[in-house]
């Protein structure tokens, strides 16, 4: 493990603390510095082979119009750095006190401490080899990270004084990995949403780490079976005995969770609707107790239950093709919106799945008992405009209000109209909402206190406003924020698009980056939710940002941003105190 620790009063440049010891890090060191090395001798070519750069070639010898050459032949020494390597950095993670950075090309993970921002120490840990997708352990620093070069889980157990790993080999190169909501397990799988090219490995084989046991220093791993072509792993959030779905193309996997010791083959549900098994063209939803999947197809009005105790596929009439779904965080409603008809359709997953029909060898829904299923059958509303005519809605975003009771704001990110509206879950009341803004709606998100709306705009070009001032307006981007209770708003209007964004623990503050590459414009806006307003003039930022997020418990927000050894920027969002910290990974042993 390296460790570096540097202070300064405005800026971090963890590279040149590198380059000159902690003892030579002053306030706003800058500085080129050479990439990585292994630190070891050079391996490179010998006299006479081709070569691109010094790094080719080997102890004694320069790169020289394509070739290596001996100094003594007439090869001059490079004066300058050698290349980038272009490491290839994932997202940073937030845990209790660090962030942590998966340096996927050193096979390091760095752990970095914001301390007071003051005093930032950065930790460099050593995992496996091209390791790819890290997760926290909730409430707490322990990690989880995936090494597709070496086949293995590394668990890390961060602390100030001491990093320890344990590496758990899991057989194969996974592509992904999901960790459970409590942390105690953790599947690696094959994501076939992308490009699946090793023959040497199995798309239709899992593993389950218990990640509590290697804490522990004990390794135990599960392999099993699954179908093919996964798409899906949906834990269990509801309820005592820990269950696993492992979602494929035409069937579910079952594992309990606790039986993992006694298990050999994993039980199948199998997915009984051609359209639920086009997985290019669906959404899965899972409600908490892992027992209803609830599978959407964009091509068709129907809506797939599967009854994962019973394995009973069955199928849900709607007015037309929903363009989303949401389902509420108790998993008892599910709120199915369809543009074309303007209609938002409320399905109670305890009522309105109680009786079923066949029709044509078909298992479908029937409502009220009558033995002809129809859409009417469950509770929906038409959603109208002041002028009565029917908005064409095609986004849900359901929430907890501030007194316990599920609203959801209603929108359309395709429809060319500045509409937004509110819907009273219970009673099925709209409010339209849409004096409250004067610009097209990208999406919508609501804080964690429930508290504060954000509303993200698209720009509308060709704007036929007669006004010039709402033209130029309508061409921009921006975002509105609505205090819920008042209903009061602060419009911003920017120029480049919000790009990844966070909120603070407390729910008081949020954290928006701003950028367009093209125009040059890297920004950070932190926005006071409490006050309404911009916490003080955007931050601006020197290199496009990539990642946004925030550490629990502290109104410390952090920004990832391109550059070729890594940055992140640290912001207070109370007092707007920053620093950055750049080149985490060199030198990293």
């Amino acid at each position: 493990m390296t460790r570096f620790i540097c202070e300064t009063t405005l800026a971090l440049s963890i590279t040149a603390c590198m380059l000159f010891g902690a003892g030579g890090c002053g306030a706003g060191a800058t500085g080129d510095i050479p990439p990585p090395g292994d630190g070891g001798e050079d391996a490179g070519h010998d006299a006479g082979v081709e070569c691109v750069d010094d790094q080719d070639c080997g102890p004694g010898l320069v790169c020289e119009g394509g070739f290596c050459k001996s100094t003594e032949d007439g090869g001059k020494p490079d004066a300058g750095p050698p290349e980038d390597e272009h490491l290839e950095l994932q997202p940073p993670v937030g845990g209790q006190n660090y962030v942590f950075v998966v340096n996927t090309t050193l096979g390091t993970v760095a752990k970095i401490d914001p301390g007071e921002l003051s005093n930032i120490e950065v930790d460099s840990i050593p995992v496996g080899v091209r390791p790819t997708i890290l997760a926290t352990v909730p409430d707490s620093d322990n990690a989880v990270v995936l090494n597709e070069g070496s086949r293995s889980l590394s668990v890390i157990q961060a602390g100030e004084e001491e990093d320890m790993v344990t590496e758990v080999p899991v057989g194969q190169a996974y592509t992904s990995m999901v960790l459970s909501p409590s942390g105690r397990w953790a599947v690696a799988y094959f994501d076939q949403s992308d490009d699946w090219v090793d023959p040497d490995s199995s798309a239709s084989k899992i593993a389950v780490v218990d990640v509590a046991a290697a804490l522990s220093g004990e390794t135990r791993v599960h392999e099993f079976a699954v179908g093919y072509r996964v798409t899906d792993v949906v834990f269990k959030t509801a309820g005592t005995a820990p269950r696993l779905l492992i979602v494929s193309r035409s069937e579910v996997a079952v594992a309990e969770l606790d039986r993992l010791e006694d298990t050999l083959i994993l039980p199948r549900v199998w997915i009984d609707d051609p359209d639920a098994e086009v997985v290019e063209a669906r959404e899965v939803l899972a409600t908490p107790d892992a027992g209803t999947l609830i599978f959407r197809n964009f091509l068709t009005s129907e809506l797939t239950f599967l009854d994962v105790e019973s394995g009973q596929s069955s199928r849900l009439l709607l007015h037309g093709v929903p363009s989303d779904v949401d389902l509420s965080p108790d998993g008892s409603m599910l709120l199915a919106v369809q543009r074309s008809e303007g209609v938002v359709a409320r399905i109670d997953l305890e009522t309105d799945l109680e009786n079923i029909v066949e029709v044509d060898g078909v298992t479908y829904f029937d409502p009220d008992g009558n033995g002809l299923p129809s859409p009417d059958e469950v509770t929906h509303v038409t959603v109208s405009g002041p002028d009565g005519q029917t908005l064409k809605i095609g986004q849900a975003v359901i929430y907890t209000d501030s007194g316990g009771e599920l609203s959801a704001f209603l929108y359309s990110n395709i429809e060319r109209a500045e509409e937004l509206s509110v819907l009273d879950v219970g009673n099925m009341q709209v409010s339209y909402l849409g004096h409250l803004i004067n610009k097209l709606v990208d999406y919508v998100v609501v804080s964690p206190s429930a508290q504060t709306a954000l509303v993200i705009h698209r720009p509308e070009f060709n704007s036929s406003d007669p006004d010039p001032v709402e033209r130029e307006v309508d061409s921009l981007n921006g975002y509105t924020l609505i205090d819920l209770p008042s209903l009061a708003t602060f419009q911003q209007v920017i120029e480049a698009p919000v790009g990844p964004m966070s909120f603070s623990s407390t729910g008081r503050y949020a954290l928006l980056t701003v950028f367009d590459s093209v125009i040059g414009v890297n920004e950070l806006h932190v926005v006071d939710l409490l006050r309404l307003t911009l916490q003080m003039d955007s931050v601006p930022l020197d290199a496009l940002p990539t990642f946004a997020g925030a550490l629990p418990g502290v109104e410390i927000g952090y920004v990832a941003q391109e550059h070729a050894y890594g940055k992140i920027t640290f912001v207070d969002m109370s007092s707007m105190a920053k620093r950055a910290v750049t080149g985490y990974e060199l030198n990293a042993d």
